[in-house]
C-alpha cells in the first residue's frame, strides 16, 4: 500500500510538472509621465500571466532604473496568480528620462521588457480669467471672491471676444447711452494663476487697461506672499504709465523654472480692452504666454481612494465602487486599470464604475486612483480580484420576503431577502410601485430601499425582482401592501 501511495504521488507530481511548462508573459508597459515633486509613484506592469493554465506560479520581479537619481525603485509587488503588477518609484525632483528594465522570472523562464518614463514638470498652460461685477471704486477683487464668470484664458490677454458679456447680466448694464459706451461698461477683470519663467533676470510686468489696475506677484508659488508690484490709483500709486493705456510695474528679479503666484485686476468702464504682459532677458514685450503660465499650481496628491469593493461579476462586465477621496484643494475625479490598463478614456467623477466587454470566465485584478485639478494622481487603491462567469441561462428566483421597516406620511424604507440563483450571483434589484418601476435610472444593489414622494394615508403595492450576473430576470415578488400614515409636518423617521 505504501509503495502504490508514493506511486500515485509521484504520478501526481509529474502531471503538476507537465501542467507548468511555460515561461511567464508580461504585456508592452506604455511610456510614462511623472511630475517633479511628486515624490513616490506608482508604475503598473500590465497583462501578467504564468503561461500554464490552471497553476499559479510565483512570478519574480527584478525593475531596474537607468537612473536612480532620477527616478529610485522602491518595490514591486505581485501576488501569485495576480494579471498585475505594481512598481513604486520615487522622483528626485530632477527632470529627465529614464528607462525601467522589467525581469519576470518563474521556474518554467523569463520574460524580458522595457520602458521610458518622463519626469517633467507641471504643465497646465493658461490662466484664470474672472469678471466680478463692480462695487465702486473697488481697487482690488478678493481672490477667493465669487466671479460672475469664469474661464481659463490660453494666454495673458483679456478673452472679450470668447465672452457673452450681455449674458452676465451685471448690476450696471447697458444703461449708457452716450456715445463712448460699448454696452456692458463697468466691470472688474481678474487674472490669476502662475507664471513660470523661461530665464532668469530682471522682468517688468505690463496691465493693458481702460481705467486703473494692479498686479501683485509673490516670491514663491502661494498667494499669501504676494506684494503689489502695479497699483495705478492716484493715491500710494506703484509703477508708471508709459502709453496707450499702458501700465508697467516695478522691476522684479525672477528665477528660470520657479513658479511664482501672480494676479492682476483692471477695470472696464466705458473701454473694453485688458491684458497681462511681459518683458524680460531676451524677452521683448508681449501678453504673456500660455506655456509660461499655470491656471493651477498643486504638488500635493489626492488621498487614495478607501473602501474599494466589488459590487458584482457579470459574464461581461464588473462593477466597482469605493468612497470619496479627498484633495487639499480640488479634487477632479478617478482612473481605473484593469489588468493594468487604463480603462476610461474620461476622467470618472462618481465613486462607481462598470467595467464593460470583457470576457466570460477570465481572470481581472482592478485598481481605483484619484486626480486632482493639477493632475496630480494617487497611489493605486487596494487590489481587486475577479473571476467573470462562463455563463448562465437560468433565471434567479426572487425575494421570498418583502416588507416596510419604516413608513411614514410621505415615505418608506422597504427591504427585502431570499433571492437566489443557483449558477452566478444576484447582481442586483428593481422595485416596482403599484406595477410602475421605481429605480428607473438603475439597478438597486442592496436588499433595501427608500421611496419618497408618497401621499399621506395612501396604499401602494410593492413589488420587488431580482437580476442575475448575465441579466437574467426573476418572477416579481409577491406584492406587498403598505399604507402611509397621516400627514405629520414633524415626522423624521425615515432619516433617523
Amino acid at each position: 500500500m505504501m509503495k502504490r501511495a508514493l506511486f500515485l504521488i509521484a504520478l501526481l507530481m509529474v502531471g503538476i510538472n507537465l501542467l507548468a511548462q511555460n515561461p511567464p508573459t508580461v504585456g508592452t508597459i506604455e511610456n510614462d509621465t511623472l511630475l517633479m515633486g511628486s515624490g513616490q509613484n506608482f508604475l503598473l506592469i500590465p497583462n501578467v500571466d504564468d503561461g500554464d493554465s490552471g497553476v499559479d506560479q510565483t512570478i519574480s520581479f527584478t525593475v531596474t532604473s537607468s537612473d536612480p537619481g532620477l527616478l529610485e525603485i522602491n518595490d514591486v509587488i505581485h501576488v501569485a496568480g495576480n494579471t498585475m503588477a505594481v512598481i513604486h518609484a520615487t522622483e528626485k525632483e530632477v527632470s529627465g528620462t529614464v528607462t525601467i528594465e522589467v525581469e519576470a522570472t518563474d521556474p518554467d523562464g523569463t520574460a524580458n521588457t522595457s520602458f521610458d518614463v518622463f519626469v517633467g514638470p507641471y504643465n497646465n498652460p493658461g490662466i484664470n480669467f474672472e469678471i466680478h461685477d463692480i462695487v465702486f471704486w473697488q481697487y482690488f477683487v478678493p481672490l477667493d471672491a465669487n466671479p460672475a464668470f469664469s474661464m481659463i484664458a490660453s494666454n495673458g490677454e483679456a478673452p472679450y471676444d470668447q465672452i457673452d458679456l450681455a449674458g452676465l447680466q451685471l448690476s450696471v448694464y447697458s444703461d449708457c447711452s452716450s456715445e463712448w459706451c460699448t454696452g456692458t461698461d463697468f466691470f472688474t477683470a481678474l487674472f490669476k494663476g502662475y507664471v513660470i519663467p523661461p530665464v532668469s533676470g530682471d522682468y517688468y510686468f505690463t496691465m493693458i487697461a481702460g481705467d486703473n489696475s494692479s498686479i501683485g506677484l509673490s516670491s514663491d508659488e502661494s498667494f499669501d506672499n504676494v506684494e503689489v508690484i502695479l497699483y495705478t490709483p492716484g493715491e500710494g500709486r506703484i509703477g508708471t504709465y508709459t502709453a496707450n493705456k499702458e501700465w508697467k510695474s516695478l522691476q522684479v528679479t525672477l528665477e528660470a523654472g520657479k513658479t511664482y503666484a501672480i494676479y492682476g485686476t483692471h477695470w472696464n468702464v466705458h473701454t473694453l480692452m485688458g491684458g497681462l504682459l511681459w518683458e524680460g532677458p531676451g524677452i521683448d514685450k508681449k501678453y504673456i504666454p500660455g506655456e509660461d503660465l499655470s491656471f493651477v499650481y498643486d504638488v500635493v496628491k489626492p488621498s487614495t481612494p478607501d473602501g474599494f469593493t466589488l459590487v458584482n461579476t457579470g459574464l461581461n462586465d464588473l462593477m466597482v465602487s469605493w468612497t470619496e477621496a479627498s484633495d487639499d484643494r480640488s479634487l477632479d475625479g478617478y482612473n481605473v486599470y484593469v489588468n493594468g490598463n487604463l480603462i476610461n478614456t474620461e476622467i470618472i467623477k462618481e465613486t462607481v464604475y462598470q467595467v464593460m466587454d470583457l470576457t466570460p470566465g477570465a481572470k481581472y485584478c482592478v485598481v481605483v486612483t484619484s486626480l486632482d485639478m493639477a493632475g496630480n494622481e494617487s497611489l493605486e487603491s487596494e487590489i481587486i480580484t475577479t473571476t467573470t462567469y462562463e455563463s448562465d441561462a437560468i433565471a434567479p428566483t426572487p425575494p421570498v420576503i418583502v416588507e416596510a421597516s419604516i413608513v411614514s406620511d410621505l415615505s418608506m424604507k422597504i427591504t427585502w431577502s431570499g433571492a437566489f440563483d443557483g449558477e452566478t450571483e444576484i447582481r442586483g434589484y428593481n422595485l416596482y410601485l403599484d406595477g410602475a418601476l421605481y429605480n428607473t435610472s438603475d439597478l438597486i444593489y442592496t436588499e433595501e430601499a427608500i421611496i419618497l414622494g408618497l401621499s399621506p394615508e395612501t396604499e401602494y403595492m410593492v413589488e420587488v425582482e431580482a437580476l442575475d450576473a448575465a441579466y437574467n430576470v426573476s418572477p416579481k415578488s409577491d406584492a406587498e401592501a403598505v399604507t402611509t400614515t397621516v400627514f405629520d409636518p414633524n415626522d423624521t423617521s425615515i432619516f433617523d
